[in-house]
């Protein structure tokens, strides 16, 4: 957790505060995304719960997007390598049948 600064906040009921700014590394917890760089105000006063703001919540789901695609490229990839695979074999084997007296 790194000090980017501070900013100035507005809490719930109106009670102005200096946070102090912070950059961590969020992730969605499904075990198959990696982290983002975010930076968030951090304050004493928010015990249980984390806010970030909508930007924040856009690039996690921009990571998910990323992650998303690169599995599909790779399965469409790995789908195009087989059917090469296959086309090759076949027309390997069908050298060999003209081939044959």
């Amino acid at each position: 957790m790194i000090s980017e600064g501070t900013i100035q906040i507005i809490l719930a009921f109106g009670e102005k505060e200096i946070a102090t700014l912070k950059l961590f590394n969020l992730k969605i917890d499904d075990g198959k995304h990696g982290s983002v760089p975010i930076i968030c105000a951090v304050s004493k006063k928010l015990v249980n719960d984390m806010l970030i703001s909508a930007s924040a919540y856009e690039i996690l789901l921009e990571n998910v997007q990323l992650f998303n695609f690169e599995i599909q490229r790779d399965f469409e990839g790995t789908i195009k390598i087989k059917m090469l695979i296959l086309e090759r074999k076949r027309k390997s084997s069908e050298r060999k049948q003209r081939t044959r007296p």
